[in-house]
C-alpha cells in the first residue's frame, strides 16, 4: 500500500467517529413571515422546531433572539429569554416576541423595510449549532400597510386550505366530485409559484406519498388576499386521502435550508388536510350504544363521547343546523342536512371537546343537531349515533 492511501485511510479512522456523531440537524420557525406596524406595539407568538441525529441527547439551548438588518448584518435588538430544554428531541419552543413601536418607527425612518427574526441553538454538550429565522416586514399602519407594500416584492404571509363548501375535512361517498381551495394572504406583487398534491390510500397511514395534481403559476397583484381553486381530487378508491398545497418559490426558500421534501420545500408554506372516500357498499346503518350530550347547552369545554365501536379506524363527529328545541330530545337528519362543521378523530378517542376551529363556525345560543359515525379501514360506514339536538353556549 502506498504511502497516499495509508495516509487516506488514516484520515478517514480519524474523521469517521465525527461522521457520525449525533447533533442537532436543523431548526425551522413558524411562522416564517409576519409583518410589523409602527403604530403600535408588536407582541406576537413564535414556535422554534428542532430536530436532531438518532441517538442524539444532548438537549437545545438558544439564550436569545436578535432583529438583524440583512442588508448588513448588523443586530439591531435583542429579543426574548433564554430556551432550554434536554433530551433527544423533537424539540418545540413557544415563545412571546416583543417589539416597541418606536424601535419599528426608527427602522423604517432609516429606510428599512425588512429584518430578520434570528434564533441560534446549540447542543447543551457545547457542540453544533443551528438557526432559524423569521422574516419580518415593516409597515406604517395596518391600513397603510397594503398601499406601502404593493410595489414590494412577493411575500406570502397565511395560507388557509379548505373545501370548496368551507368544510375543513370531509367524508364523502364514492365518484363524488371534491374541490379544494386556497386562501391567501400576502403583501406585495409578483408571480406566485406553486402546486396542488394528493396522497391516496395505501400511503397515507404512514410516511405519505404525493403525486402532483396541478402546477399553479398565478401572477398575485397588490390585493393582499387571493383565492386558488384545486382541480377535481380522486374519490374513486375507498379510504383516507391527503390533499396539499404549498408554495414552491425558490426564491422564498432560505439558502442553507434543509430540504426534507423536494416537492413542498418550504414547510412554513404548505398547507394540508384529509377527506375520507367511504366504501362502495354500506352496511346497515346501526347506532352506537351511547353517545352524549343528548340534550341541552353545550359549551366548548363540553365533551362529546359515545362508546368505541370494534373494527373503526376514524370516527367522524359532525354538527348540522336546527330549527329549535323540539318535544323530543332525538332528531333525525334530512335527505340534505345543512352541515355546519366537523372534524376527524382516530380510533382511540372516543371523547372531545369541539376544536377552536370547529367552534369558530357556531354561533351563541343556535341550535344544532350532532352525531358521529364510525369507519373501517376502507372507508366503509360500521357504526353511527342518534342525532341529538343541542344549543351551543360559549
Amino acid at each position: 500500500m502506498n504511502a497516499l492511501c495509508k495516509l487516506f485511510l488514516a484520515a478517514l479512522l480519524v474523521l469517521s467517529p465525527l461522521l457520525t456523531e449525533a447533533a442537532l440537524r436543523a431548526a425551522k420557525v413558524q411562522p416564517a413571515q409576519r409583518q410589523l406596524l409602527a403604530s403600535q406595539d408588536n407582541s406576537f407568538a413564535v414556535s422554534w422546531q428542532l430536530v436532531a441525529t438518532t441517538g442524539y441527547s444532548d438537549g437545545a439551548l438558544s439564550s436569545s433572539a436578535q432583529i438583524i438588518n440583512p442588508a448588513t448584518g448588523a443586530t439591531l435588538l435583542t429579543v426574548g429569554g433564554t430556551l432550554n430544554q434536554g433530551g433527544g428531541g423533537p424539540f418545540l419552543f413557544s415563545e412571546f416576541v416583543r417589539i416597541p413601536a418606536a424601535s419599528v418607527q426608527a427602522w423604517q425612518s432609516s429606510g428599512i423595510r425588512r429584518l430578520l427574526l434570528v434564533r441560534t441553538f446549540s447542543d447543551l454538550s457545547g457542540g453544533g449549532q443551528v438557526r432559524a429565522q423569521q422574516v419580518l416586514t415593516l409597515a406604517s399602519s395596518g391600513l397603510r400597510a397594503p398601499r406601502e407594500g404593493q410595489d414590494g416584492e412577493l411575500l406570502v404571509q397565511r395560507l388557509s386550505l379548505s373545501f370548496s363548501d368551507n368544510q375543513r375535512v370531509k367524508v364523502v361517498p364514492p365518484g363524488e366530485g371534491v374541490l379544494a381551495k386556497v386562501l391567501l394572504a400576502y403583501s406585495g406583487n409578483g408571480l406566485l409559484e406553486g402546486r396542488w398534491q394528493v396522497a391516496e390510500p395505501g400511503s397515507t397511514e404512514g410516511k405519505p406519498v404525493y403525486r402532483t395534481l396541478l402546477l399553479v403559476r398565478s401572477y398575485l397583484r397588490a390585493a393582499q388576499q387571493s383565492t386558488l381553486n384545486s382541480p377535481p381530487l380522486p374519490t374513486d378508491k375507498a379510504g383516507k386521502y391527503r390533499v396539499r398545497f404549498c408554495v414552491t418559490n425558490h426564491e422564498l426558500v432560505p439558502p442553507d435550508a434543509l430540504l426534507l421534501d423536494a416537492g413542498c420545500p418550504l414547510d412554513t408554506l404548505t398547507v394540508e388536510t384529509v377527506y375520507e372516500v367511504l366504501g362502495s357498499e354500506q352496511p346497515e346503518r346501526r347506532p352506537l350504544m351511547t353517545s352524549e350530550p343528548r340534550d341541552g347547552d353545550v359549551t366548548g369545554a363540553s365533551q362529546f363521547n359515545w362508546q368505541p365501536v370494534a373494527g373503526a379506524v376514524v370516527y367522524q363527529l359532525q354538527l348540522f343546523a336546527a330549527d329549535g328545541p323540539r318535544g323530543d330530545d332525538s332528531a333525525v337528519l334530512g335527505e340534505s342536512p345543512s352541515f355546519v362543521a366537523g372534524m376527524l378523530l382516530p380510533a382511540s378517542v372516543n371523547r372531545s371537546t369541539l376544536s377552536p376551529l370547529l367552534r369558530s363556525k357556531l354561533q351563541a345560543g343556535q341550535y344544532y343537531l350532532w352525531r358521529v359515525t364510525a369507519h373501517d379501514q376502507g372507508g366503509s360506514m360500521i357504526g353511527r349515533s342518534q342525532e341529538w339536538r343541542v344549543r351551543y353556549q360559549p
